[in-house]
């Protein structure tokens, strides 16, 4: 409701010094604050960290995060050493 959403207004302004939401951002931090589940498939930049970093700050509870980080950045490094066809670049063969 209207006092929740006020309490999360003055804690996001409390701990990263903004007034307002991005689009969506509000009801998923409500979603997760009300112990519902949530999942947010949004591009980069777009606003998924403070999802999962507000409602922890806001309750002092702990927030488990599942990302894949990790295999994003494998895959982007993989990348970077392969040419667009698939096959070896010549400074990969190097390190070979």
């Amino acid at each position: 409701g209207a006092a929740l959403e006020a309490s999360l207004r003055t804690t996001l302004e409390t701990f990263y010094g903004h007034t307002e939401f991005r689009p969506g951002q509000l009801e998923v931090i409500a979603a997760a604050i009300a112990g519902q589940d949530t999942c947010v498939y949004w591009s980069t930049g777009s606003g998924k960290s403070l999802c999962y970093q507000l409602p922890a700050l806001h309750t002092g509870k702990m927030t488990v995060v599942v990302s894949p980080l990790i295999s994003l950045m494998q895959d982007q490094v993989r990348g970077a050493w392969l040419p667009p066809w698939g096959g070896p670049s010549r400074s990969h063969r190097q390190f070979e």
